[in-house]
């Protein structure tokens, strides 16, 4: 018998994300496993190519981004727009996952919501190993031709990584298009 009691879904408030957390939810359910909420900021260069500034953030589908509590020591070395610009972003992210994690009660509990800093890929992986996670339940964006080369697939690499089986999760309005 298959047994799950912790179930990962990384999440980026796309409509994506959200068909794959209803999937998570229902599993969990069916398993009364733990489901675990993660969104993971990536890192965003600022600047001129020589001599350019890192700021840890990024804008989500929603316009939301954030790190756990304060700057966290990220905002070293910022102008204060930049740092103004990463508080911001932390905020809209910490609502946005805290919302995200409000709705999802109402269908299961418990649920473990955490914001990761780094790229979306590795800190997915490492967080379903250092959590022990059963399953990873992710949404799928679809992109193929020059988006797929040049944005990369978070999914796919998940899939090649993971130390878990992971389960992909297509929007049904998204149309495969035959290469």
């Amino acid at each position: 018998m298959i047994k799950m009691q912790k179930i990962l879904c990384p999440v980026d408030f796309s409509e994506c994300s959200d068909h794959a957390l209803q999937y998570a939810i229902a599993l969990a359910q069916t398993f009364k496993a733990e489901l675990h909420l993660i969104y993971v900021l990536e890192p965003v260069t600022y600047g001129p190519a020589t001599g350019a500034t890192t700021i840890t953030g990024a804008t989500p589908a929603t316009g939301a981004t954030t790190a756990t509590g304060g700057l966290g020591g990220l905002g070293g070395g910022l102008d204060g727009l930049g740092a103004e610009f990463l508080e911001e972003v932390r905020i809209s992210s910490t609502n946005a996952l805290t919302d995200l994690a409000k709705r999802a009660r109402k269908q299961h509990a418990p649920i473990v919501e955490r914001i990761m800093i780094g790229t979306s890929f590795v800190e997915i992986v490492k967080y379903a190993r250092d959590q022990d996670v059963d399953l990873i339940v992710m949404g799928t964006h679809g992109r193929t031709g020059l988006p797929h080369v040049l944005i990369g697939s978070c999914a796919e690499r998940v899939v090649r990584k993971a130390p878990c089986p992971v389960l992909t999760v297509k929007h049904p309005s998204h149309d495969f298009v035959m290469p």
